[in-house]
Protein backbone atom coordinates (compact mmCIF):
# COMPACT_ATOMS: atom_id res chain seq x y z
CA UNK A 1 0.00 0.00 0.00
CA UNK A 2 2.54 2.22 0.37
CA UNK A 3 4.60 1.54 -2.31
CA UNK A 4 0.82 2.32 -4.50
CA UNK A 5 0.72 5.82 -2.53
CA UNK A 6 4.69 6.55 -3.41
CA UNK A 7 4.08 6.02 -7.05
CA UNK A 8 0.73 8.09 -6.92
CA UNK A 9 2.32 11.03 -5.28
CA UNK A 10 5.12 10.70 -8.09
CA UNK A 11 3.13 10.90 -10.74
CA UNK A 12 0.76 13.68 -9.28
CA UNK A 13 4.21 15.39 -8.98
CA UNK A 14 5.35 14.98 -12.57
CA UNK A 15 1.92 15.68 -14.50
CA UNK A 16 2.63 19.52 -12.58
CA UNK A 17 5.94 19.61 -13.58
CA UNK A 18 5.09 18.48 -17.38
CA UNK A 19 1.96 21.00 -17.52
CA UNK A 20 3.89 23.97 -15.97
CA UNK A 21 6.66 23.40 -18.76
CA UNK A 22 3.86 23.64 -21.82
CA UNK A 23 2.96 26.96 -21.42
CA UNK A 24 2.63 28.64 -24.58
CA UNK A 25 4.55 31.60 -25.84
CA UNK A 26 4.10 34.30 -28.61
CA UNK A 27 7.11 35.56 -30.72
CA UNK A 28 6.34 38.43 -33.08
CA UNK A 29 9.04 39.49 -35.88
CA UNK A 30 8.44 41.98 -37.98
CA UNK A 31 10.68 43.99 -40.45
CA UNK A 32 12.08 44.59 -44.07
CA UNK A 33 14.42 42.97 -46.15
CA UNK A 34 17.28 45.78 -47.36
CA UNK A 35 19.00 43.11 -49.23
CA UNK A 36 18.52 41.11 -51.44
CA UNK A 37 15.78 38.66 -51.46
CA UNK A 38 15.97 34.69 -51.45
CA UNK A 39 14.17 32.01 -53.16
CA UNK A 40 12.79 29.00 -51.12
CA UNK A 41 11.70 25.79 -53.22
CA UNK A 42 8.24 24.18 -52.43
CA UNK A 43 9.80 20.73 -52.37
CA UNK A 44 12.02 22.12 -49.28
CA UNK A 45 9.99 20.93 -46.62
CA UNK A 46 13.30 21.29 -43.56
CA UNK A 47 15.16 24.51 -44.04
CA UNK A 48 17.46 26.77 -41.85
CA UNK A 49 17.63 30.48 -42.32
CA UNK A 50 19.73 32.61 -40.36
CA UNK A 51 18.24 35.82 -38.47
CA UNK A 52 22.01 36.80 -37.54
CA UNK A 53 22.74 38.32 -34.67
CA UNK A 54 21.75 42.32 -33.77
CA UNK A 55 21.66 44.20 -30.22
CA UNK A 56 18.29 45.55 -28.47
CA UNK A 57 19.86 48.70 -29.08
CA UNK A 58 20.27 48.89 -32.55
CA UNK A 59 16.83 47.56 -33.19
CA UNK A 60 15.43 50.29 -31.01
CA UNK A 61 17.47 52.91 -32.90
CA UNK A 62 16.62 51.56 -36.64
CA UNK A 63 12.86 52.44 -35.64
Amino acid sequence: MKYNNIIFLGLCLGLTTYSALSADSVIKISGRVLDYGCTVSSDSLNFTVDLQKKQCQTISNDR
